[in-house]
């Protein structure tokens, strides 16, 4: 078991023991927030799902949705959600791919998880060595549903020293959407939260993946930063988990909460 799935565990069975008992005594199922199913948000809810049911006697249920929960937890159509944290920083601060909507002042932090770690991926046997090979190449976009992942790969572009006007993008509204064009031949890369289920079920259709790693140089990473505010550089190795780290690997990671309404 990797340590992402034991903190995920605990954080499930900590929150189940205080807080959600607390604040969902009345209520009959829990609601969890996550997104598409495939994605490690989906996973990962599912996982503590299971656990509160487990350990606290309460029926807890999944919801999933195209985006981000923030906005269900806000609304009050669930009682928790599974973000990262600077999506619900952007979100809180009503910028970035939230602008307009002004600040919310209602969504807090129950539990600081584990980090995210996320990467790009290319088939195994692709010439593709570097993320500045992609320059010119087919890379996913637009993300009308899931805007977070348009941030994060143009937070992997701007650690190479590129932007979206380097590449040619395939539109797509959501991540599990750009898996399936990667599995197709549409796009010469594949972005996904390393440890996903969907990276094993696209890599059986292509015949393997491989990922990339970033650069970690402190300016290289100030780039990524400044797209990604709290992000930072991690080495993933290989193991049963890590499907596509062929080798050592420097990869994005970043805080995953699990949030909740004051």
């Amino acid at each position: 078991m990797t340590n992402s799935y034991i903190n995920i565990k605990a954080a499930a069975i900590s929150v189940a023991a205080a807080s959600l008992i607390v604040a969902t005594a009345n209520a009959q199922t829990v609601g969890i927030g996550t997104t598409a199913p495939g994605s490690f948000t989906h996973s990962s809810g599912s996982a503590m799902a299971k656990v509160i049911a487990e350990k606290a006697g309460l029926k807890a249920r999944v919801q999933p949705g195209s985006g981000t929960a923030h906005r269900r937890i806000v609304a009050g159509d669930v009682q928790f959600g599974l973000g990262n944290a600077w999506d619900t920083r952007f979100f809180v601060d009503g910028s970035h791919m939230y602008e307009g909507n002004g600040p919310k002042k209602n969504l807090r932090i129950a539990a600081v998880m584990t980090p995210l770690r996320v990467g790009i991926f290319v088939r195994k046997d692709s010439p593709i060595q570097s993320i500045k090979d992609l320059r010119g190449k087919n890379v996913p976009g637009g993300f009308t549903v899931q805007k977070a992942i348009k941030q994060i790969i143009t937070a992997h572009l701007a650690n190479a020293g590129m932007t979206y006007k380097d590449v040619k993008m395939n539109p797509a509204p959501n991540v599990v959407r750009a898996a399936g064009d990667f599995a197709k031949g549409k796009n010469d890369m594949l972005f996904f939260a390393i440890g996903s289920a969907k990276v094993l079920q696209v890599s059986a259709k292509v015949g393997g993946i491989r990922g990339l790693s970033i650069d970690d140089s402190p300016a290289a990473v100030a780039r990524m930063q400044k797209i990604l505010p709290g992000s930072y550089a991690m080495t993933v190795k290989p193991s049963k988990r890590n499907h596509g780290i062929l080798k050592p690997t420097k990869i994005i990671g970043f805080d995953f909460l699990l949030n909740t309404a004051a």
